[in-house]
């Protein structure tokens, strides 16, 4: 089991405290590579749908994040507590190991979900 936890170069992905698409995509690519064809195809799916917007529903939820920084550290904190250990209690009680990545990263499909809320 792997964790990959991006959340202190989260900040990468904004300038001056708004959401850049580009220094985002460098944020995805250095963090996890080969994630960001699979996020922008997902978004682009959702947003051909034509229920939804980039401006509207994704860049707002996008650039409140530096605002909502105290959120997005109590998700991260939930995040190391539920990782922390988990391969050992994993192991423990199957005997055994799982070959999987656990990720903490920046992405669309929370800013779609959070766009709801």
């Amino acid at each position: 089991m792997r964790i990959i936890d991006t959340y202190p170069n989260i900040p990468a992905a904004y300038e001056n405290g708004v959401f850049s698409l580009d220094r985002w995509r460098a944020y995805i690519d250095a963090a996890i590579p080969g994630l960001r064809p699979l996020l922008e195809t997902d978004a682009k799916s959702v947003l051909d749908t034509g229920g939804f917007t980039w401006e509207k529903d994704f860049l707002p939820v996008l650039n409140a994040l530096p605002e909502k920084a105290a959120r997005c550290r109590a998700a991260h904190d939930s995040f190391l507590r539920v990782t922390d250990g988990l391969d050992t209690a994993i192991r423990d009680k199957f005997g055994r190991g799982l070959d999987v990545d656990v990720y903490f990263y920046l992405g669309f499909a929370a800013a779609r979900a959070g766009s709801r809320l």
